[in-house]
C-alpha cells in the first residue's frame, strides 16, 4: 500500500520561451514549479523554474567534475 500523496500539477499550459535548452520540457517546468513553489512567498514563473533547473544542472555538473 502506497502512502504517496499525489502532486497537483498546475492547470495552466506552460509555454517554453525561445532559447530554452532542449532538455527542459513543459512537464519538467511544471514539476519544478510544483516542487519549489512551497518554498517561495511569491508565485514562481516559468522563467524562474527554468533558472532553477539551469542552476541545479550546473551544480550537478560541478559536483561531478574530478
Amino acid at each position: 500500500m502506497s502512502s504517496a500523496v499525489p502532486i497537483k500539477q498546475p492547470s495552466v499550459p506552460v509555454e517554453i520561451p525561445p532559447g530554452t535548452p532542449e532538455w527542459i520540457s513543459a512537464d519538467l517546468i511544471r514539476d519544478t514549479l510544483v516542487t519549489w513553489q512551497p518554498y517561495y512567498r511569491k508565485s514562481l514563473t516559468v522563467e524562474a523554474a527554468i533558472e532553477i533547473l539551469l542552476d541545479v544542472g550546473q551544480l550537478i555538473a560541478l559536483l561531478g567534475e574530478p
